[in-house]
């Protein structure tokens, strides 16, 4: 689930179903609670929520208040995807709630986070962050880096958001790394964000992996280099190889310069560490922008952001979008 492999992940509990009978209270626990984090991953809230009460079931006839967090967290973020905010608020407060009594600081962390992203949904800023910034600073003085229940984009959205305001940089960019997490598709992409691939080409040309710059200098990198530069000059999306192929090596034959293209391709995908990044399937060249950060690219789509918010008559929000291009 980790690695979004939802279908593996189904399989798997499927193997696990008919020795349930067989199965220890805790053991029999864990597996409803993976069972509705998985409806709640792929959008089944009946069943989720089935599994979601099974666990405090269980909780309550064992007296077990431990089992009761994770079904309560449970059940509180598949009931606010459902739109129900009172049934989701009141079963988030009993978790902060039993936290304290218990003393669990990581139930208190996750209290808080989850607050923060209900009231992010529910358009109260301030207060989401003000339950943001308690949380990231618990999560950073403990080293939690398991969020539980929560699907990856909120996540996602939660880290942008920290990242945005200040909040706690250094823990937020090790969360997103140790969690895989990709950015947020529903915003223009933030320079804070901890990209695999970064370029610049607003001005001097520049490469950071993984926030570090990289510098091409030995002769064998300066192809590399140059593929890179065009594939970004071009767009970066869905760029025919022979349309790079002629630009690069004008004066090869087609085999030669396809031959050409795949190992210059092969070594700079190994300067940058990240495959993934640069994408070659039926014959194009695609950069990546779930892990490619681009300036220019960003730059475009701040303006194209502020020009969506000034037809929707937020003045305010399109000049903010316009200062961020700026």
């Amino acid at each position: 689930m980790a690695d979004r492999d939802f279908e593996g992940a189904k399989c798997l509990l499927e193997q696990i179903a008919p020795h349930l009978a067989i199965m220890n209270p805790v053991n029999t626990s864990f597996y409803h609670i993976i069972r509705a984090r998985l409806s709640h991953f792929l959008g089944d809230p009946v069943d989720g929520l089935f599994h979601g009460n099974l666990v405090l079931k269980m909780a309550l006839e064992s007296k077990n208040i431990w089992w009761q967090l994770p079904g309560l967290i449970t059940k509180a973020y598949i009931l606010h995807e459902m739109g129900k905010k009172e049934d989701s608020e009141k079963h988030l407060a009993q978790v902060a709630e039993i936290a304290r009594n218990i003393r669990s600081r990581y139930w208190e962390f996750i209290a808080e986070l989850g607050g923060a992203l209900f009231s992010f949904d529910l358009g109260n800023e301030r207060k989401a962050t003000q339950k943001l910034r308690r949380a990231m600073v618990m999560g950073r003085e403990a080293g939690y880096f398991v969020p539980h229940v929560y699907k990856p984009d909120g996540v996602s959205m939660l880290c942008e958001k920290a990242l945005e305001a200040g909040i706690e940089p250094d823990y937020v960019k090790e969360l997103v790394r140790r969690l895989k997490l990709l950015p947020p598709e529903s915003s223009p992409p933030s320079e804070k964000w901890p990209w695999r691939l970064k370029i610049t080409t607003l001005g001097k040309f520049g490469v950071w992996v993984d926030e570090k710059p990289i510098r091409f200098s030995r002769k064998g990198q300066q192809k590399p280099l140059a593929l890179l530069k065009m594939l970004t000059a071009l767009g970066g999306k869905g760029i025919k190889s022979e349309q790079v192929s002629d630009l690069l090596w004008p004066e090869a034959d087609g085999d030669d310069a396809y031959h050409s293209l795949l190992t210059n391709l092969h070594r700079l995908r190994k300067l940058i560490g990240h495959e993934d990044a640069i994408q070659f399937s039926e014959g194009r060249l695609t950069l990546d922008d779930r892990y490619c950060w681009v300036d220019a690219w960003a730059f475009e789509k701040f303006l194209e952001a502020a020009g969506s918010e000034r037809k929707k008559g937020a003045a305010d929000k399109a000049v903010q979008y316009i200062e961020q291009a700026a």
